[in-house]
């Protein structure tokens, strides 16, 4: 499963876990929420989620933060 869907939005930091039932996670921090002020740099921080590797979802878990 891919994790970041727009190539155009930078990721980074991600970090890998899986729970006993098999749940893949990746945490990651990104620049979704960014926009062109550049007085700041807006980042989330967002989980994907997948039972199969092949399909999943992706939320925010915090942000945006500057």
């Amino acid at each position: 499963m891919r994790v970041k869907r727009d190539p155009l939005v930078p990721a980074f930091i991600p970090t890998v876990a899986t729970r006993d039932d098999g749940t893949i996670g990746v945490t990651h921090y990104d620049f979704h929420s960014n926009t062109q002020d550049a007085s700041e740099l807006a980042t989330d921080y967002r989980l994907a989620q997948s039972r199969d590797g092949i399909t999943g979802h992706t939320s925010r878990v915090a942000g945006p933060f500057d």
